[in-house]
């Protein structure tokens, strides 16, 4: 029902003091997540997560309000796109998708906003970094947001849009901002737009998908075994532990 409002600062500061409605919320979507819609009272540690996530909710609202008036372009939508890239010395599209949290207006500039409940952050290190497969402390949430970035503008044809990342830990934070900076090489700086780096982002994924479908090339496991700590594929190569 939001897709296509516009959101005042009077309008999300009202939700954010909506507590009950936010319990409520919190609890409809606990119960549907991870008691799979069975019957039953949410008690506990499991209150703990709830208020968590109340908490995150309203924060979330009151960050929002920061850039308000906003208009919510599309919900957790999944877009497709291609992405033409060299096998064999050949041209081919490669067919790449994702599901964005949130696209939305502000202004002029249009949002691309993915939420994080973990550590992530918003320093780049460098657009190479992004692609370096031995790199430590890859910005792995940098890399998603700019791909959703490309997504968005292949499907709507939009320009002016703004990678944007809402680390849920840090939005209690005064200084909290929803800006990338890279840190060194090129593109250096505020990444106030997609379209200032999108050449990089592109050149360096191209790179990447030539390399996973290249046939000469082996595929080989990271020496870094932390890095397949969270990895959801793990039990497949027996790096589970």
């Amino acid at each position: 029902p939001w897709e296509g409002k516009l959101l005042t600062r009077e309008e999300l500061s009202r939700m954010a003091g909506e507590k009950d409605h936010i319990k409520y919320i919190a609890g409809k979507a606990f119960r549907k997540i991870f008691m799979k819609d069975r019957p039953g009272e949410i008690k506990g540690k499991n209150l703990v997560v709830t208020s968590i996530i109340e908490r995150m909710a309203e924060q979330i609202l009151k960050s929002d309000m920061t850039f308000a008036p906003l208009e919510i372009i599309s919900l957790e939508k999944h877009y497709t796109g291609l992405v033409v890239c060299k096998i064999n010395d050949m041209a081919r599209e490669v067919k790449i998708g994702g599901t964005l949290d949130r696209a939305d207006r502000t202004g002029a500039v249009n949002r691309v906003l993915d939420y994080k409940s973990g550590g992530d952050t918003l320093e780049i290190k460098s657009m190479e970094d992004l692609f370096d497969y031995e790199a430590k402390n890859r910005n792995s949430a940098a890399f998603q947001t700019l791909l959703y970035c490309e997504l968005f503008m292949q499907n709507t044809g939009k320009d002016k849009v703004k990678p944007s990342l809402y680390p849920v830990r840090k939005i209690f934070s005064e200084k909290f901002s929803d800006t990338f900076i890279i840190k060194n090489g090129e593109g250096q700086g505020a990444v106030e737009s997609y379209d200032s780096i999108r050449d990089l982002f592109r050149e360096g994924l191209n790179k990447v998908l030539s390399d996973i479908f290249d046939p000469g090339r082996d595929i080989e496991m990271t020496r870094d075994k932390q890095n397949c700590m969270y990895c959801p594929y793990n039990i497949l190569c027996n790096r589970k532990n």
